[in-house]
């Protein structure tokens, strides 16, 4: 499992920007299966269908009914980006960044394989938290099978032994 660090307080921002947009764009698979309950067919067949002769009447078009989330995205770098359908800048993982390593292609094909990639990753799956404090540590293990999101918030400390919230 490969594990990307991102800047907890950007990606914050990231997912704000898709939770407030009207529309959000969906990702490919998302599109695949738009055109399979279009059409009544499985996931398999609608991107064959896709493939083939492309059906771009239902895919790429932005939509309120996609739900506020993040893409995960491979191609040059490895970085998270709002679905929103205003620009908003992309959120590097730590290393992965083609402005500061210039191998990145490479180091990033290592991480999580040469193939370009997007995953969507719902708003749910991030908790709410104080992201903008600097000991906040946001980390995504991503295998070829699953991406488990790991936000680890700090300790709320209390300003004198004994004193509770109640």
């Amino acid at each position: 499992m490969t594990v990307l660090e991102f800047n907890p307080s950007a990606v914050w921002g990231a997912l704000r920007h898709s939770m407030e947009s009207r529309e959000r764009r969906p990702t490919l698979m998302q599109q695949v299966q738009r055109l399979a309950a279009r059409h009544g067919i499985d996931e398999d067949q609608a991107l064959e269908m896709y493939s083939i002769k492309g059906d771009f009447d239902v895919l790429a078009k932005p939509d309120a009914d996609v739900p506020a989330g993040l893409w995960l995205v491979k191609d040059d770098g490895i970085y998270l980006m709002s679905n929103g359908t205003e620009p908003h800048a992309p959120v590097y993982a730590s290393g992965f960044d083609p402005e500061r390593n210039l191998g990145v292609w490479s180091s990033a094909s290592e991480a999580v394989g040469g193939d370009d990639f997007e995953e969507f990753l719902d708003a749910r799956m991030f908790p709410e938290g104080p992201y903008e404090d600097p000991r906040t540590r946001l980390i995504l293990s991503v295998s070829s099978e699953l991406i488990e999101v790991n936000v680890t918030f700090p300790k709320i400390e209390l300003p004198y032994p004994g004193m509770s919230l109640n």
